[in-house]
């Protein structure tokens, strides 16, 4: 048993009372740990990760700071929890085990690092879980995955799960970012209008963290319309130029619209650029990007694609950009008179549309 000490440090920082056995003490700091961090309350799980700290050794204590890495996308600090935990995995609680797991598919998610989700999505189904917490949190990543993977049943099932269900805490916060979610997968101009002004009421009560997303997802849904002329303006307006996300965009409006100003714009602040971990798969856009309006030849674009692309997006799915890397692989092989390899990729991309 922890000392009476530490057990209450951990009840004054999330208000409640031990009483029982072990178990039950272990349930009610992990409820609370989700609790905050369905909020986004950062202090109070960085308060009881310390309290933890006092301690040799601590499971629990680990998923706590574990989450409050993950909050701070602290990637090297998360991926030595999973170190320290892989041999012991196997005598933790089941809710213990059940928050590893969707600490692990956090963490993945915000790296887009895409490879393992479909396993570990499946060995929480088979987990049976009830607790409505973990399963607003397992639902809200399902929706974020099935986005990047762009497919569409699987966001609107777990869409549909979040709306439906009588859950006792709604984060607003997520559920503004999958509605906008499901404006972009829409594209209906009346739910658009509606969506745009709810958020335009509603943004400045968010973290700047939901608003700058808040901002981008709506820059998505721009692209899908006429005021895709108005984004990198938007962008500019906003200081959000730096950011890699923020960069593709204006790549991606220097390609769609054809001006040069836009243009020459993203070659310069793309120019020897550096990324944080989970901006990888920017990076990797924006250097294709940058190869293809610096007047790549076609050949140098499919060494590209073949060579470097496709196999980092086999663990790595963004569907905004892998729509673009497919439609220009079977755009060059069709100049190269490859008609049945061009046939077969786009089969595979249910073209409707590039962005």
């Amino acid at each position: 048993t922890p000392p009476a000490k530490f057990l209450k440090q951990i009840e004054r920082i999330y208000g409640i009372e031990f009483k029982k056995v072990d178990w039950l003490r272990i349930e009610t700091i992990l409820n609370s740990l989700l609790i905050h961090f369905l909020k986004g309350d950062i202090e109070p799980i960085k308060e009881a990760s310390d309290a933890f700290d006092e301690l040799d050794f601590s499971a629990t204590g680990t998923i706590v700071k574990g989450y409050y890495l993950l909050m701070i996308k602290d990637y090297d600090g998360l991926r030595k929890i999973f170190i320290e935990m892989k041999d012991i995995v196997n005598n933790i609680s089941r809710k213990e085990q059940i928050l590893l797991t969707i600490l692990k598919i956090g963490m993945d998610l915000s790296k887009h690092q895409t490879g393992n989700l479909n396993l570990l999505f499946t060995e929480l189904d088979n987990a049976k879980i009830t607790d409505n917490y973990t399963l607003w949190i397992i639902n809200y990543y399902k929706a974020i995955y099935a986005f990047h993977l762009g497919d569409i049943p699987m966001f609107l099932h777990s869409f549909d799960t979040l709306r439906k269900r009588n859950y006792l805490y709604n984060p607003i916060d997520k559920m503004m970012i999958l509605e906008m979610l499901y404006v972009r997968i829409i594209v209906n101009e009346m739910v658009l209008a509606e969506k745009a002004s709810v958020w335009e009421e509603n943004v400045n009560a968010f973290s700047e963290v939901i608003q700058d997303d808040l901002f981008y997802y709506k820059t998505l849904i721009d692209l899908r319309n006429l005021y895709r002329f108005g984004i990198a303006d938007a962008i500019l307006k906003k200081d959000k130029q730096r950011e890699p996300r923020f960069m593709a965009l204006i790549g991606i409006c220097a390609y769609l619209n054809r001006v040069d100003k836009v243009c020459e714009l993203f070659l310069n602040l793309t120019e020897n650029l550096s990324v944080k971990e989970e901006d990888e798969v920017h990076e990797v856009f924006i250097n294709y990007f940058r190869l293809k309006l610096s007047g790549a030849s076609s050949d140098e674009l499919l060494d590209e694609l073949k060579y470097k692309i496709f196999p980092y997006t086999t663990n790595h799915r963004y569907s905004l950009y892998d729509r673009f890397y497919n439609y220009e692989f079977a755009t060059i092989l069709e100049s190269q008179a490859k008609y049945k390899a061009s046939y077969f990729r786009l089969k595979e991309l249910h073209f409707d549309g590039l962005f």
